[in-house]
């Protein structure tokens, strides 16, 4: 061999030394991305699992409130009816009168009392629906930090700029495909 020849030879060499140092820093580089992905994939199950709970015992709360504001609703209407009837037994009654005096004066106490929970229980329906909604804007930030990393599990899966050739880019490929459909498939939500 000739002075050319072993040049040539030594460059190559290089070059393929340098070219395996590549690969070898991205293969470390999807190994990180791939962590830090299963880190926030985890991260997102569990707020979704979080926010679902949270949002389902709201919704089961408002659900109550709604049914108690309207059992007392009818309640009140059913007290009104019966003060009604209280006074007119009352008018024609001098008997009656004081003893439905105490019953009267007890049910407008109630009808009081309920009309205040009513207005309770619809400030606190006010305050779930509140909540809710920021929930799920946590959930929209959440996801949005989430795009840059997927954009580039998209770009791995593709193969752009890597070389499938080489048994470490093929895996990155291949692990990037597997991320991917991972994360694109459907959720599984357990219903409480």
């Amino acid at each position: 061999m000739d002075f050319r020849q072993i040049f040539r030879t030594s460059k190559k060499d290089e070059r393929i030394t340098e070219l395996e140092a590549q690969v070898k820093t991205l293969e470390i580089d999807a190994l990180n991305m791939e962590m830090t992905l299963a880190s926030k994939d985890q991260r997102i199950t569990d707020i979704v699992k979080l926010h679902e709970q949270d949002v389902a015992r709201y919704i089961g709360i408002n659900k109550k409130l709604s049914q108690e504001s309207t059992e007392r609703f009818e309640t009140i209407t059913e007290l009104r009816k019966q003060l009604a009837t209280s006074y007119e037994v009352e008018t024609s009654q001098a008997e009656v009168i004081a003893q439905q005096k105490t019953v009267i004066q007890a049910n407008a106490e109630r009808i009081r009392e309920l009309e205040a929970n009513a207005a309770e229980h619809e400030v606190a329906s006010q305050r779930y629906i509140k909540d809710i909604a920021e929930l799920q804007g946590e959930c929209l930030a959440i996801a949005s930090e989430n795009s840059d990393l997927i954009m580039f599990v998209r770009k791995c899966a593709t193969g752009a700029n890597i070389r499938a050739d080489k048994p470490g880019g093929a895996k990155l490929v291949t692990d990037a495909r597997a991320l991917l459909k991972q994360y694109d498939s459907p959720v599984e939500v357990k219903e409480q």
